[in-house]
C-alpha cells in the first residue's frame, strides 16, 4: 500500500534524491538509472548503473535500521526527450520489475510510480524564446492509448498483490547480493546477479525474496538450503523443496519470487 507523506526536507547526492517526512515517518527514495546512454541489454556497464541503485536502496534501509519508519521506492516508468535527443530511454518491463523487486529486498513497504504526462514542454527564457524542448512519455501516450509499459506495471502491480499479503506482516531482516549473504541465514547462491532478502520475526528468517538482476534472460538461479529444510512459493503454494539441501528456481528477467519455509 502506498502512503502519503508529508515532504519535509531533501538530501540529494549521487544522483538520489532522498526525501525525509518526521510526521509521517515515510522515507521515498527517487534515482533515475535509465538514462538516454544506458544499454538495453544486461552487461557490466548496465550491472554498474543497478549497483548506483541499489546503494541508495541500501542508504534509506541504513536510515531507518534504528528508527520507527518505512520507506516508498519511487521507480521509472516514463521516458524523456530533450531538444530531440533521448534523455531518459523508455524502461523495458523487466527494468521495471527489477526497479521494484530490488526495492523490496531493500525493506521498501511501497511503489510509487511517477511519471510525466505524455507530451512536449516548451522551456523558454525571461525573454520570451526557446531554451529547451521537452518531450515525456508516459504509460499512455498522447492519444491516450496504453503503451507497452502500462501492461508492465499492471502485471506488476499484480505481482505486488499477490505478495503484500504475505511480506506486510513481517519483519525485513537484511537483503543482500547473494553471494554477501550471512552465514546464519537459511539460503544461499552462487549464482550471479542474484539478491536475497530475508524476513521473519526478529530472531528467525521465515521467507525469502530472491531477485534476478538479469533484465535480459530468465535464470535457473541455485540455491543451496539449510539441510533439512522444506519451502514453498509463497504466493501460489508450490512444493519447492522437501526436506533438501538445495533447490533451482527459476526466475524470470528482471523478476523476484518469495519463498516460505515450511513448518
Amino acid at each position: 500500500t502506498v502512503r502519503t507523506c508529508i515532504h519535509i526536507s531533501i538530501s540529494n547526492h549521487d544522483g538520489n534524491c532522498i526525501i525525509h517526512s518526521e510526521a509521517a515517518n515515510v522515507f521515498q527514495h527517487e534515482h533515475y538509472v535509465f538514462r538516454g546512454n544506458a544499454p538495453t541489454t544486461w552487461g557490466p556497464e548496465l550491472g554498474r548503473r543497478i549497483d548506483a541503485l541499489v546503494d541508495g536502496y541500501d542508504g534509506v534501509a541504513r536510515d531507518l535500521r534504528d528508527r520507527f519508519g518505512r520507506w516508498h521506492a519511487i521507480v521509472q516508468v516514463q521516458g524523456e526527450d530533450r531538444d530531440g535527443g533521448v534523455f531518459y530511454r523508455k524502461p523495458s518491463a523487466a527494468e521495471i520489475r527489477l526497479q521494484a523487486g530490488l526495492a523490496l529486498s531493500r525493506g521498501a513497504s511501497g511503489i510509487v510510480y511517477f511519471l510525466y504526462s505524455s507530451g512536449e514542454e516548451v522551456i523558454r527564457h525571461e525573454d520570451g524564446s526557446v531554451r529547451q524542448r521537452r518531450m515525456y512519455h508516459g504509460l499512455v501516450d498522447q492519444e491516450r492509448l496504453p503503451s507497452a509499459r502500462y501492461g508492465a506495471v499492471r502485471e506488476l502491480n499484480a505481482m505486488l498483490l499477490a505478495s503484500s499479503e504475505t511480506l506486510a506482516p513481517l519483519f525485513f531482516r537484511g537483503g543482500y547480493e547473494a553471494t554477501q549473504t550471512p552465514a546464519d541465514e537459511p539460503v544461499h547462491s552462487s549464482t550471479p546477479d542474484v539478491d536475497l532478502a530475508f524476513f521473519g520475526d526478529r530472531s528467525t528468517s521465515t521467507h525469502v525474496l530472491v531477485v534476478n538482476r538479469n533484465t535480459s534472460v530468465t535464470v535457473a538461479i541455485e540455491l543451496t538450503l539449510r539441510e533439512g529444510t522444506s519451502w514453498v512459493d509463497a504466493v501460489d503454494g508450490e512444493l519447492l523443496a522437501f526436506e533438501s539441501d538445495a533447490v533451482t528456481l527459476t526466475v524470470e528477467a528482471g523478476g523476484f519470487r518469495l519463498l516460505a519455509r515450511r513448518p
